[in-house]
């Protein structure tokens, strides 16, 4: 503690006498400054954007690295960031000014979570109190921010990035181009209920993780481009999304890895196939109900060196997992399904569970939850 305090005293001293307080000033140790770049960049890469600026003001070296650092997050914004719509236009300024202010140095990583409801007040009154044309154009205001800041991590070559975004207002889909950055590695989009079209098949793609949650494909197209364009995906994970209309769906890949579905609607067939596979987890059920559920093969799987399977949800209809000689682990979890209620049939049930287990008889693991061992 006596240490700490001399100094401290020769640092105040230090300020005050010129050229000999400068060279004692030299002596103190500055941590920070004397980081290399890259492990000062790492520990800024946990800071949201609100922090990071904070950062920023401390000193010329920290601006520097604020300005430089490879990853971001456009996040931690609060309601009192959008309570106004003053308010809002000043976040927009900043955040438009802070990405022209970096140059040209490059974004390896980026986060965007914009989540905003519609119910604003502005120095007048109710956001709802404005007149159509206002409301337009505050909508288009929006959108416009949203995908040029997209636009320009894009164009610093930005490796991962991950979208999130949720708004009560007309956001367009998100435009091809993201999808075919040059550079990305990784893409998580969460639009909650917005559109994902699919770019064309004569498009290439380096993406390596593809994720999304809560965005609405328009046709099979989408699982087209990513069987014929995506030639290095590694892990495909899909969650919570619908297609307009029915969909046969066939995902086949020479590279793809990891594979997660969870409750994606509207899909009548399923195929999967990769010789690349090692771990597949379906979750809920596929297809609709129709007056003779069990005559269709809604799920066909051909990955031969499968190593990890675990499928949830009602097996109402035919399954055929192939043959699945390299499985070590999987898991076998029966819900009931309302849906097909009317067509219950314990024999049936029976019979289409033991054709999936036959298909299992390799595993060195095997997991059934209580429904499913009830049935047997």
């Amino acid at each position: 503690m006596e240490d700490r305090g001399k100094r401290k005293l020769l640092a105040t001293t230090a300020s005050c006498q010129g050229h000999e307080g400068r060279a004692v000033t030299k002596g103190l140790i500055d941590r920070l400054s004397n980081l290399p770049d890259h492990v000062a960049h790492h520990i800024l890469s946990f800071l949201e954007i609100t922090d990071l600026t904070c950062f920023g003001c401390v000193s010329k070296r920290c601006r520097e690295l604020y300005l430089s650092t490879p990853s971001l997050k456009f996040d931690g914004f609060y309601c009192k960031h959008f309570e106004t719509y003053d308010k809002r236009l000043r976040l927009w300024s900043y955040l438009d000014r802070y990405l022209c202010h970096r140059g040209v140095n490059e974004i390896q990583r980026f986060h965007i979570h914009w989540e905003v409801e519609s119910e604003y007040q502005d120095s007048e009154g109710s956001f709802d109190d404005l007149d159509s044309r206002d409301q337009k154009s505050l909508y288009e205001d929006e959108n416009f921010r949203l995908f040029t800041w997209i636009y320009n991590v894009i164009r610093l070559n930005v490796q991962v990035l991950d979208i999130r975004i949720k708004t009560d207002l007309q956001t367009p889909p998100l435009p091809p181009c993201v999808l075919l950055c040059g550079s990305l590695k990784s893409l998580s989009v969460n639009m909650f209920g917005k559109i994902l079209k699919a770019p064309s098949l004569a498009s290439f793609s380096n993406l390596e993780c593809l994720k999304l949650q809560d965005v609405i494909i328009l046709d099979e197209g989408f699982f087209k481009w990513i069987s014929c364009s995506c030639k290095c995906i590694k892990e495909l994970s899909l969650i919570h999304v619908c297609g307009k209309g029915t969909m046969h769906v066939t995902i086949e890949s020479t590279s793809l890895e990891s594979l997660f579905i969870e409750r994606v609607y509207s899909i009548f067939h399923l195929n999967i196939s990769g010789h690349k596979l090692r771990k597949i987890i379906l979750n809920r059920n596929f297809g609709y109900c129709t007056g003779n559920p069990r005559t269709d093969k809604l799920l066909n799987i051909c990955a031969p060196n499968l190593k990890s399977l675990n499928l949830t949800g009602s097996f109402r209809n035919q399954v055929n997992l192939g043959r699945l000689e390299c499985l070590e682990e999987a898991e076998i979890c029966l819900l009931p399904d309302d849906d097909y209620s009317d067509y219950d049939n314990p024999d049936d049930d029976f019979v289409i569970l033991s054709e999936v287990l036959c298909c299992l008889c390799n595993a060195k693991v095997l997991i059934l939850n209580k429904e499913a061992t009830m049935v047997m």
